[in-house]
C-alpha cells in the first residue's frame, strides 16, 4: 500500500473539515485514484470542486505532488521510481484580479 499525504488549502479544507489527511491507496497509486479517494470519503460536491469533467481538472486548481505541479491524472505518486508517502497540495487559485 502507498502511504499518500494530503493537504488542503481553501475552500476545499473547508469543505472536508480538515486541511491534513492520509489516505492508503493501492500501489501503483495514481493521482487518479487518491482523487477517487477523496470523492468517496467526501461526496461528490467535492470532486466537483476538482474536476470540471472526469478527464480533466478545474482550471482555476493547482495540484502539486512533492512541490511540483501537476495536471495529468495518470501521475503515479512515487519518489525516486518507489511508491511511498506524497504530499498532494490542492490549491484553488484566489479570486480577482
Amino acid at each position: 500500500m502507498a502511504l499518500v499525504t494530503i493537504k488542503l488549502f481553501g475552500m476545499l479544507g473547508a469543505m472536508a473539515g480538515t486541511r491534513d489527511l492520509q489516505l492508503e491507496l493501492a500501489e501503483p497509486a495514481h493521482l487518479r485514484d487518491a482523487l477517487d479517494a477523496l470523492e468517496a470519503r467526501f461526496g461528490p460536491e467535492f470532486r466537483q470542486r476538482i474536476m470540471r469533467n472526469p478527464r480533466a481538472l478545474q482550471t482555476y486548481l493547482r495540484i502539486f505532488v512533492n512541490e511540483t505541479e501537476v495536471t495529468d491524472l495518470d501521475t503515479v505518486l512515487q519518489i525516486n521510481g518507489l511508491p511511498t508517502e506524497v504530499s498532494l497540495m490542492l490549491l484553488p487559485a484566489a479570486e480577482g484580479g
